[in-house]
């Protein structure tokens, strides 16, 4: 069985029509405007309550429109948006990374790092158009570092503090070479990471767990790279032209610039459509919802010692977004005389790392991260299929060495640890009153 959660999920269909002009009027009569427009901003860490609000208007009209007008009217169904969580609690990790030391290989580090993050999807059906929405809000945070002398002897309890050799440019214990990638697949590439996986376990016998987490890993690795056309939902690469990559968040930032941090996620909506009756007197109109998205964010003031580039993935199926530790500000940070060390034995443990770096560089890793792909579809091209929505975090503890300018990646020491998850939904395809396409979240539970 691959059911990579247990959420129940409810299905999607309503009428969809065009967004009229809403300042001296509204889509129905006697009906106030704030149904139909809104703004909601929420925190990254309930975006449940988007769907909310959306849904709530929704019930609003659907209500108005019972209450007033002869049975058979059309309504919006008041299930618009479906949320869901990718595991019904925090995902936690705790992981131990073993580097050596800066200016003496012969010493280990170990690096003890947790991690929290709430992984949430959003489903918009509607008229010709899904748009489906991961938002990840979480970080990583060094918790405990110790120390292995030759012959394994451990210096632990101390604290914690990155190293810094000036002399040869060596920079320890930062999260260099961290990198997210959001992606989402149809079936024919879910079905090829399946038998990659069968194959993998041939004569084992792994749990559910194990299962799944390894054809994320299979699915990931196709998706994210060249030749991910058999990603595309809706059939692989004859359906192309019909999948967008929307919105992804963070974008890049530069050396020369402050690193953006979100605050908040805002989404505003619009529900329309021209108002018509039948002879008798049944409202025949519908509505249809467009969507805006918006990401508030604040400066870091982590100079640009850390910096992300996002790179769009082939067909609009993936984004990666990697984090690296910038040279130029490393040297800047030595030329400026503002590293101060502590007083202990190891000579290059950084007192003041905070201020000379900024927490975010080796401490605390800020891992938000948002992406919004919009499938617009019609009755040749829909396909009642699964879908999955997944990422995948690499997150990384490095010692990096500088020379002539930029990082030397030969002399570069690098510790990865990978994590999987992923949702999958099962969709189908309907048509509404009008008989045009609504790809929707479909009954029951999970694809089995």
């Amino acid at each position: 069985m691959y059911k990579l959660t247990r959420t129940t999920l409810a299905i999607i269909g309503f009428q969809s029509f065009l967004i009229p002009n809403l300042a001296n009027s509204t889509p129905i009569p006697d009906t106030p405007p704030q149904w139909y427009q809104g703004n909601q901003d929420y925190i990254l860490s309930n975006p449940i309550s988007a769907c909310q609000s959306f849904n709530d208007n929704v019930a609003l009209i659907n209500a108005h429109i019972a209450a007033n007008y002869p049975s058979g009217s059309a309504q919006m169904y008041e299930q618009l948006c479906t949320s869901f969580r990718v595991n019904e609690i925090q995902v936690e990790d705790s992981v131990d990374y073993i580097t050596w030391v800066a200016a003496y290989p012969d010493y280990s580090i170990i690096d003890s790092v947790d991690m929290a993050r709430t992984i949430d999807i959003l489903v918009f059906s509607g008229t010709g158009k899904t748009n489906y929405m991961m938002i990840i809000n979480g970080g990583a945070d060094l918790v405990e570092q110790d120390i292995l002398e030759p012959g394994w002897d451990s210096w632990t309890g101390i604290d914690m503090a990155p190293f810094h050799y000036q002399r040869d440019h060596w920079f320890g214990n930062n999260w260099h070479g961290t990198n997210q990638k959001s992606y989402i697949s149809g079936e024919i590439a879910l079905n090829n990471a399946k038998e990659d996986a069968d194959d993998f376990f041939q004569g084992q016998s792994p749990t559910e767990e194990e299962y799944n987490t390894k054809v994320l890993e299979f699915l990931s690795d196709e998706c994210t790279n060249l030749g991910n056309s058999n990603c595309i939902p809706g059939g692989g690469s004859g359906n192309s032209g019909y999948l967008i990559y929307e919105e992804s968040y963070p974008g890049d930032t530069y050396e020369d610039k402050y690193v953006n941090v979100a605050t908040s996620q805002g989404m505003s909506f619009n529900i329309g459509g021209s108002f018509e009756a039948d002879e008798t007197g049944s409202l025949t109109a519908g509505m249809s919802v467009d969507i805006g998205y918006e990401t508030s964010t604040s400066q870091s003031q982590d100079l640009a010692m850390f910096f992300v580039s996002n790179f769009a993935g082939q067909n609009d199926v993936s984004s990666v977004k990697e984090y690296q530790v910038s040279a130029n500000a490393v040297l800047a940070v030595e030329d400026s005389n503002v590293i101060s060390y502590k007083d202990d034995e190891w000579n290059y443990r950084v007192d003041n790392a905070d201020e000379a770096y900024g927490s975010n560089t080796w401490r605390k890793h800020d891992l938000e991260s948002i992406d919004v792909w919009t499938e617009n579809v019609n009755n040749s091209n829909c396909t009642d299929e699964p879908i999955v929505i997944a990422h995948t975090l690499n997150l990384a503890r490095s010692t990096i060495d500088i020379d002539n300018g930029s990082i030397d990646s030969d002399d570069t020491q690098t510790v990865n640890y990978r994590f999987d998850y992923g949702t999958l939904i099962n969709m189908v395809c309907e048509t509404d009153s009008e008989n045009q396409t609504v790809k929707a979240v479909a009954l029951g539970n999970l694809y089995n």
